[in-house]
């Protein structure tokens, strides 16, 4: 994954908290958290750019194990021919689809979600209740335009339409946290 998308996601969240006494912006503190966990060996594969700096890693499969373990109540992947129900509890969504549809109905998970990924539009299912969603990706979905209640969402506070028939961002996003 890429570090710099990397610490969005963990500003978005409020994973991030600032030093004590210093003056850094939150990209710089997740910068300096993203090579503390690098030094300790819990990422590996590290890319790194012309000047040496740090760019991609992966996460060790003994840590993403862990964290799919601490996590799998609140975490679900949800793919193609998946009939699993999504249950109100669950916080972080990725949604998958190589048809071009959503499987499942994703109304009820909406309320708690902070963290939403789809490759597909699931704006239908879920109309107005994604009001706790801090970090929304629509990356690559078969998208063209964004609904208005997005403009409403007070938490949100990363959002990816890249790769997405998007072509001009709606005036509300100005609006946006």
């Amino acid at each position: 994954m890429e570090k710099e998308m990397l610490i969005q996601l963990w500003m978005a969240e409020g994973f991030l908290q600032p030093f004590s006494e210093t003056h850094l912006e939150m990209e710089d503190i997740g910068d300096k958290y993203f090579n503390a966990l690098s030094s300790y060996s819990l990422f590996h594969d590290l890319k790194r750019d012309s000047y040496e700096s740090i760019i991609a890693g992966k996460m060790h499969d003994l840590v993403h194990d862990l964290a799919q373990f601490v996590s799998k109540s609140q975490t679900l992947v949800l793919e193609d021919g998946n009939k699993r129900n999504i249950f109100a509890d669950i916080r972080h969504l990725n949604v998958i689809s190589k048809k071009g549809m959503a499987t499942t109905k994703l109304g009820d998970a909406a309320k708690k979600l902070h963290t939403l990924f789809s490759q597909v539009d699931v704006f239908h299912s879920m109309s107005t209740n994604l009001r706790k969603v801090r970090a929304l990706s629509f990356c690559g979905a078969n998208i063209d335009v964004l609904p208005s209640f997005l403009g409403k969402m007070k938490h949100l506070r990363f959002l990816d339409v890249s790769e997405t028939k998007i072509k001009e961002l709606p005036k509300f996003i100005t609006k946006l946290y």
